[in-house]
């Protein structure tokens, strides 16, 4: 059998963010600093709010800067 070496992750972002614990509901957008582009990004949700999941509808990873994502024509 072929072995597949274990994948090492860089660190990005190590941030606490307050999620919305409500059902159908999207949560602020959240930045941060990368200068490098990766194939592979791994999230993690180290804690959950009471329950032993979690929950994702969705999510999506910009490559552009959060002010040209918020600025209105």
């Amino acid at each position: 059998a072929t072995r597949i070496p274990p994948v090492i992750f860089t660190v990005v972002a190590d941030e606490i963010v307050d999620l919305p614990s409500d059902r159908n509901t999207t949560s602020p957008l959240y930045s941060f600093s990368n200068s490098t582009a990766y194939r592979y990004y791994k999230i993690e949700f180290p804690e959950t709010k009471g329950s032993s999941s979690v929950q994702l509808g969705e999510m999506r990873l910009y490559k552009q800067p959060l002010a040209t994502l918020l600025t209105l024509d």
